[in-house]
C-alpha cells in the first residue's frame, strides 16, 4: 500500500512537470 502511494504521488509529480513544461512552451507562443 505505501509503495503504491508513493508511486502515485510520484507519477502525479511527473504529470505536474509535464502540464507545467506544456504551459510554458504556450505562454513563449504567445
Amino acid at each position: 500500500m505505501k509503495s503504491m502511494l508513493g508511486f502515485h504521488l510520484v507519477d502525479m509529480e511527473i504529470q505536474l512537470q509535464k502540464t507545467c513544461l506544456a504551459a510554458t512552451r504556450i505562454c513563449k507562443l504567445q
